[in-house]
């Protein structure tokens, strides 16, 4: 019976998480302070980019 199995299809789900930067800042800073690389283009500047 293993040819009667129907196919699976990939499933995609996706997470949006609202933190504020500071928030962001007190979990994830380095000791210097700054955001590790891979996280500083999560948060926005104050001229929106």
């Amino acid at each position: 019976m293993a040819g009667n199995r129907a196919a699976v299809s990939p499933v995609t789900i996706g997470v949006s998480i609202h933190l504020e930067p500071e928030l962001l800042y007190r979990f994830f800073a380095e000791p210097s302070g700054e955001l590790p690389l891979e996280l500083q283009p999560l948060v926005q500047g104050e001229d929106g980019q």
